[in-house]
């Protein structure tokens, strides 16, 4: 696996707002949804320690965590969708009140973007264009 760690990175932006609970749902939401959409995330599938006890692998790039108030979420998914090399997956805030897949389909085909809520964001791509695009956010901790 040759490849250079620091070429990409990963990072959520969630709105400064939600309660650490909802946070969490949501980072988790957005990662799973970045790990389904291939093999490039990820590094090594098994890791093993000194024992031989296997582990399961890890994405391959960093990974940062930002907060950010709305408009400045809404502008950074802005930005990051009008760069088509970047992965880019949102959460609105509609899949609270939605049960399942379907419902929150269903939902979204309902509304009108700019009435969208979103409560996190998640961009995958090269670092310098990541960076650019969350250069002025804080880090959630």
């Amino acid at each position: 696996m040759d490849y250079d760690y620091r070429e990409k990175k990963s990072v959520l932006i969630l709105n400064a707002k939600l309660k650490v609970g909802v946070a969490l749902t949501v980072a988790a939401h957005l990662g799973t949804s970045m790990g389904f959409h291939g093999e490039e995330h990820m590094g090594r599938e098994w890791l093993s320690d000194k024992s031989g006890v296997r582990h399961r692998g890890l994405p391959r790039y960093p990974l940062m965590v930002f907060k950010a108030k709305v408009a400045q979420l809404r502008e950074a998914l802005n930005k990051a969708r009008e760069t088509p090399e970047l992965l880019v997956i949102d959460c609105p805030s509609i899949l609270l009140d939605t049960a399942g897949d379907d419902e929150l389909a269903t939902a979204l085909e309902e509304m009108n973007e700019q009435d969208v809520d979103y409560m996190g964001i998640l961009i995958h791509g090269s670092r310098d264009v990541v960076d650019s695009i969350t250069g002025k956010l804080r880090p959630w901790w």
